[in-house]
């Protein structure tokens, strides 16, 4: 069985098709799923509302980040959900973390701190 290629002009209208749709579905994907994050449930997971408890969460991100560089990995983000927790002490604490966001910023989706979440994610996804 053989099969006869289409002719060069077909190939790259049919790559740009392609190429068209990949770009939809992973825009669609992304604003999906930054509007379906359950940031509130993810927090009680990573991080608890207890101020004096940050700092040992801030603890447990160093240490997977460290475990994330090693593995290649070049961005690192810590949320924190304690709106009086020191983010220049957090800096000092997990050197590794790129970017500090206070969850009760990233809840307002009009704010400024959740256009920078949402751009970031967009330009590390190569997603515009």
């Amino acid at each position: 069985m053989t099969f006869d290629l289409p002719p060069p002009d077909l190939q790259v209208s049919f790559a740009l098709k392609l190429t068209e749709a990949r770009t939809l579905i992973l825009q669609d994907a992304l604003k999906a799923t930054i509007k379906s994050l359950d940031i509130v449930e993810l927090d009680k997971q990573l991080a608890a509302r207890d101020f004096s408890n940050i700092h040992n969460r801030v603890g447990e991100a160093e240490k997977s980040h460290q475990k994330a560089r090693v593995a290649g990995f070049t961005e690192c983000w810590t949320i924190v959900n304690a709106d009086r927790a020191d983010l220049e002490q957090a800096r000092q604490e997990s050197p590794s973390t790129n970017r500090f966001y206070r969850l009760s910023d990233l809840l307002d989706p009009n704010s400024e701190v959740y256009q920078d979440f949402h751009d970031r994610i967009q330009a590390l996804t190569g997603i515009a």
